[in-house]
């Protein structure tokens, strides 16, 4: 484990990253199973609410499937690294930049409930499967 606080800022946001890239691979998931229509414009956002009002429960779930993995990588490499308090930390970063990505557009009660149970599985399961390093007896 490092015992360095600027190591254990490095390992939180190297694990922030491993995680939001296990979101985004998730989300594209989700985007392959239903594709936007060639024409949207991402920064519409009314027309983006439309569409994603229209999109079927598994394109919602695959994002919240996503939620759950990128969290738990998040939390379980910053707890390997740098401490069972970095690793719910860099759980809550991603849950916090989800949140402010889920309140662009309008959801379901449904996937922010969800969303709050991936989340809080994430954030505390990733340190609960870390097991420390046994001690070197030589």
């Amino acid at each position: 484990m490092i015992n360095s606080t600027p190591l254990r800022f490095v390992a939180v946001a190297l694990s922030v990253g491993a995680g939001a890239l296990a979101i985004a691979g998730g989300e594209a998931v989700g985007h392959w199973i239903y594709p936007p229509p060639k024409n949207l414009d991402p920064n519409d956002l009314v027309a983006t609410g439309a569409y994603a009002a229209r999109a079927p429960k598994s394109v919602f779930i695959a994002v919240l499937v996503s939620y759950l993995v990128g969290s738990l990588i998040a939390s379980y490499l910053a707890t390997r690294f740098a401490g069972r308090a970095s690793g719910r930390i860099a759980g809550q970063i991603l849950a916090g930049l989800a949140v402010i990505n889920v309140m662009t557009l309008p959801h379901p009660l449904w996937f922010l409930v969800g969303m709050g149970v991936a989340f809080f599985v994430g954030i505390t399961g990733g340190p609960a499967l870390h097991r420390p390093d046994p001690p070197n007896v030589a």
